[in-house]
Formats: C-alpha cells, structure tokens, sequence
C-alpha cells in the first residue's frame, strides 16, 4: 500500500515538473536537430597537430614562470631589504 502510495507521489511530482518545463521553454529552442552521422563534435579533441601556430600557449619560454613575476601580474610585490639582511 505504502509502496503504491510512494510511486503515485513520485509520478505525480515527474508529471508536475515535466508541465512546468514545458510551459517555461523557449519556443522555437530546439530548432536544430543534430544530424545522425555526427556523433561527436568536430574536430575531436587531439586530432590536430600541436604545432606553434595551432598551439603557441604549449610554446612559451616562460611557461614555469611563477605568477608573481609574470608580466600579467599588475600588482607586483616590491622586495625591501631589511638592515639586518647580510646582503
């Protein structure tokens, strides 16, 4: 009885929710089908070459430069010397 009562509640509320998206959708959302033959996006992740001129971020000299002396940090930290520093 409890069981049937539950699953009774549950479609109810899949029912109430599956209305309310619909009332709320765009219209005209799904106005692009995607076509059969084209299971995955194109081109596929790693199909084409690394080279400079299709990746120059995996060719930069200071790829380990920390962040702090990069040139994209704006606010550098400027170093003072303390008296005490043997330097």
């Amino acid at each position: 009885m409890a069981n049937k009562l539950v699953t009774a509640v549950k479609k109810s509320r899949a029912d109430a929710w599956g209305a309310f998206k619909s009332a709320i959708s765009i219209k005209g959302y799904k106005y692009y089908e995607m076509p059969e033959a084209v299971a995955y996006r194109y081109p596929a992740p790693g199909s084409c070459a690394l080279d400079e001129t299709d990746h120059p971020n995996l060719y930069k000299n200071d790829w380990k430069t920390p962040f702090r002396t990069s040139e994209y940090n704006i606010r550098p930290i400027e170093q003072t010397l303390r008296d005490d520093d043997p330097k």
